[in-house]
């Protein structure tokens, strides 16, 4: 997490010999997109930190990752801190009495930290583990999250941006092959249909 690589779709490519040495040297057809494209290094090699589906959308992807780089003294008193934006009574049906059952924790982080604002690091890439950055009560935090059993890898989503709003919350999980400009996580339905609590 010390780098930041952001690959765009169909224009960023990444490979050792190209389609025609490959051809060349084994008789295998490919092309530029499944060899070196951005989603493959996004999804499968891991190279790309971030997926943008356009260049504005790298240039805003960009701009977060920078704002994160603000030095602070250690210890200084924190910004004032913003409320998430959605409401944590969600929690109670979001996390499963059964600690085995597995659930989304962008659901939770979404109603923990500071504005509902989570950076994620590597969104396409290692699909048990959600990591990235956030704040709490104004101080800025990592964030590591067992996501073993939720979600596959052509479901993941990035985290909240700041014109994220529950009015068009969709579910971070399990809807969605390419990840959109925006995270949102929804206001589940699963507090009213869940009858145990943890």
């Amino acid at each position: 997490m010390s780098d930041h690589v952001i690959m765009v779709k169909e224009r960023a490519k990444v490979f050792l010999g190209g389609p025609p040495l490959v051809k060349m040297a084994t008789g295998e057809e490919s092309d530029d997109e499944s060899l070196g494209g951005a989603e493959m290094h996004a999804r499968t090699s891991g190279l790309a930190d971030h997926f943008a589906v356009d260049e504005p959308d790298a240039l805003r992807q960009a701009r977060r990752v920078v704002a994160r780089l603000n030095h602070r003294k250690a210890y200084a008193d924190p910004p004032l801190a913003e409320p998430p934006k959605y409401d944590p009574e969600d929690l109670l049906g979001i996390v499963p009495g059964d600690l085995k059952a597995p659930f989304d924790p962008r659901e939770v982080i979404a109603r923990i930290v500071d504005a509902s604002d989570f950076d994620e690091f590597k969104p396409l890439y290692g699909t048990s583990l959600t990591t990235g950055w956030a704040s709490l009560h104004g101080y800025p935090v990592g964030i590591l999250a067992n996501a073993r059993g939720c979600c596959s890898a052509r479901s993941r989503r990035r985290p909240p941006s700041s014109s994220s709003s529950p009015t068009s919350a969709t579910s971070p999980c399990c809807s969605s092959t390419t990840p959109p400009a925006t995270w949102s996580a929804r206001s589940t339905s699963r507090a009213a249909s869940s009858s145990t609590a943890p």
